[in-house]
């Protein structure tokens, strides 16, 4: 239930060791190894460290290569398609890195990407000359009742030259006449429009071809290239055609060489991880730095694995190392690796949203999130019947996509959302809004809730506000707890002093305003016809002392703080006495806090009025249709509907109960930044590397 311990692994190794080490502590998989400072160059200090030269360039090269090949095979021949359930269920298929070795060894990888460059050059050739004869073909379809003659339209004539464009619709006649009207010679065919323009064909003497060009340019004829193929248009089509028929043949011939690639699919596949992990043990191998003959490291590793890497460190003749705890000079560098109880995995995915706790200055929030933001969720769906879908709905998926960490916290989440909506709208007395309340009674239902949100609204708030008090509150002693264990002063009057005035606050807040206003209406909600009440219950005198007592003791403590910290001066005095006054104003910040938490009633009563007037309008519908039609369009709009503001409803409880926990509680206490822990492991992208008695 909180960031898991590290330790701090310092390497020396003789470089004619450096790779095999390096080599075993990636099959270790529990190392993170660090990027050394860049050495400076010869400084006064005359360090003599170096980079290590490894050279990746080639490496990467092929990877980049090899994977373009891959991503082209699978463009043609795509692989059968899997439901959603089975993506998320199974796992990429197992292969031994000794395994991977051999197809490396074996498969003449250069002289195979050699070829299939080849084949996808011509491939992609033919495919941009046949959309270039579509187009063509689809240009010259428009004008083929035009009675265009390609060889005066490209000037090969000996006598004419031809031209085509267009003019604005809108003066197509006044244009028409322009144009007709440059010479004698020159004729005018329209051949087809569109909403805003029509298409011309012109011809000409060439002989008046420039006073032609002029005088169009003028009228705003936009001239175009249609084909600078001979003959009619249609004699041009049947080219065309035949030029298509070609080509298309020249694509399926390709696409078969493809295929034929396709058996070897796997083989790139198995090679694309085996180079990728031999690229990562090399950029690993380059995070150190060296002198003439010897390198230096720094990792990290998860302490439950220390007697692991002693195991293998103690296979060295030639290697100095130092396993300790890490300082507080380390913290920035310490990766970050978290660990919570069954219930509270799930929240991690909020966490790491979010960005992981600074090693040693903060700590995992989850645990602590977990209750609030479960309470929230609920609060904002509330609804019986929406809370079960969830659950039943992702809870199905969390088991299906187990194999799949990731995925299935997050499914796990979400259907412990599920869970909290089924809990409070019990309280609240919701099952699909009022469905089974008003419009298909059901006395047992109809029997439940505690509260009716939609009739106490106020009560709701007034509850809400009260969590958004105590998640605040619970926030800043999350961090007196952190100071507590550096700076004891510093944390009794930076973050202890702040509990006890804002105890007192929240505690009169609570007490003499909203314990007033929450007893008003339950006077409303009890009270019979003919009853009563003269008085409302009020706070009494030892619990108005208690609280003006914390208020008092607060203030002072933040006022000698304030003096604490300023100069011992006059002036300082003074500076220090409107400090501690202006830190007592930023109690309004506090108080804009809490009325966040309002969004909690405003996302439960949203959900709760639109699931309401779905209801109201599906049963309108039955009793203006009627009969068995009537029915079937009440059930269908009901199911519409309520789909609808489910989808909706949860989507901004996710999100709001989100904002709650990254913008209210974590700014009060979390530290982040924290680099994720990322050990140096046999990892591919298509294959899982595992042992080969592992292996499936």
């Amino acid at each position: 239930m909180a960031v898991v311990e590290m330790r701090k692994l310092s390497l020396t190794v003789h470089d004619s060791s450096r790779g095999k080490l390096i080599t075993d502590l990636q099959k270790s998989g529990c190392v993170h190894l660090s990027q050394s400072e860049e050495p400076q160059p010869d400084d006064e200090a005359g360090t003599g460290l170096t980079p290590i030269p490894v050279d990746v360039e080639d490496l990467d090269s092929l990877i980049a290569e090899l994977e373009d090949s891959i991503h082209f095979i699978e463009s043609q021949v795509p692989a059968p398609k899997k439901s959603f359930l089975t993506q998320i269920s199974e796992l990429p298929p197992s292969v031994t890195y000794l395994k991977m070795e051999e197809v490396y060894k074996k498969f003449n990888l250069t002289m195979n990407l050699r070829e299939i460059k080849t084949i996808e050059k011509k491939f992609k050739d033919a495919q941009t000359k046949l959309n270039v004869l579509l187009k063509e073909k689809e240009d010259l379809l428009q004008w083929n009742e035009a009675g265009i003659d390609l060889d005066v339209l490209n000037g090969k004539s000996q006598f004419v030259e031809g031209l085509t464009g267009y003019i604005p619709k809108a003066l197509e006649v006044s244009i028409m006449e322009s144009i007709i009207k440059i010479s004698p010679y020159v004729e005018v065919f329209k051949s087809f429009e569109t909403t805003s323009d029509t298409f011309l064909y012109i011809v000409f003497l060439k002989s008046e071809k420039s006073a032609v060009m002029d005088a169009l340019r003028d009228l705003g004829f936009a001239p175009m290239t249609l084909s600078s193929r001979t003959g009619t248009v249609t004699q041009a089509l049947d080219a065309i055609d035949d030029e298509i028929v070609i080509v298309s043949g020249n694509i399926e011939i390709y696409r078969s060489f493809i295929i034929d690639y396709s058996d070897y699919l796997d083989k790139f596949r198995i090679i694309f991880d085996y180079l990728l992990i031999r690229k990562e043990r090399l950029d690993a191998e380059r995070k150190g730095v060296k002198t003439s003959a010897v390198s230096f490291y720094t990792g990290w590793f998860p302490i439950k694995h220390e007697k692991e890497i002693r195991d293998t460190l103690s296979q060295y003749d030639d290697i100095d190392y130092i396993i300790a705890a890490p300082t507080d000079e380390d913290a920035e560098n310490v990766p970050v690796m978290l660990n919570n109880s069954p219930f509270a995995k799930p929240y991690e995915t909020i966490t790491t949203m979010y960005g992981l706790p600074l090693y040693g200055n903060s700590f995992d929030p989850t645990a602590h999130l977990t209750p609030f933001y479960f309470v929230f969720f609920g609060i904002c769906l509330a609804d019986f019947f929406y809370g079960l879908i969830l659950l039943l709905l992702f809870g199905f998926l969390a088991i299906k996509s187990r194999k799949n960490p990731g995925m299935s916290r997050f499914m796990s989440l979400l259907a412990l959302g599920g869970l909290s909506s089924m809990i409070f709208g019990v309280l609240l007395g919701s099952f699909f809004g009022d469905l089974f309340t008003v419009y298909v009674r059901v006395d047992f239902i109809a029997g439940t809730g505690l509260i009716n949100a939609m009739k106490s609204p106020m009560l709701v708030l007034y509850f809400a506000l009260i969590f958004g008090a105590v998640h605040l509150l619970y926030g800043i002693t999350l961090k007196f707890i952190t100071m507590l264990k550096k700076n004891v002063i510093e944390a009794i009057f930076e973050k202890f002093s702040w509990i006890v005035f804002l105890s007192g606050f929240f505690g009169w807040a609570v007490f003499s305003w909203m314990t007033d206003m929450v007893n008003q209406s339950m006077i409303k909600a009890v009270v019979e016809p003919g009853n009563l009440i003269t008085s409302v219950p009020t706070l009494n005198a030892l619990g108005m002392n208690i609280i003006s007592g914390l208020m008092i003791t607060g203030a002072v403590m933040i006022m000698v703080n304030s003096f604490r910290k300023g100069k011992k001066t006059i002036m300082g005095f003074i500076g220090s006495l409107f400090g501690g006054i202006y830190s007592l104003y930023g109690t309004s910040a506090f108080v804009s806090d809490i009325l966040s938490y309002a969004r909690l009633l405003a996302l439960g009563l949203s959900g709760s009025i639109i699931a309401n007037v779905f209801n109201l309008l599906s049963f309108m519908l039955r009793d203006s249709i009627g009969g068995i039609a009537g029915t079937v369009v009440t059930v269908l709009f009901l199911i519409v509907g309520h789909v609808f503001n489910l989808v909706l409803s949860s989507f901004g409880a996710f999100v709001h109960s989100l904002r709650l926990q990254f913008v209210e509680f974590f700014s009060k206490f979390l530290e982040s930044g924290g680099t994720p822990y990322e050990p140096l492991r046999e990892e591919g992208v298509y294959y899982r590397v595992t042992p080969a008695n592992e292996v499936k």
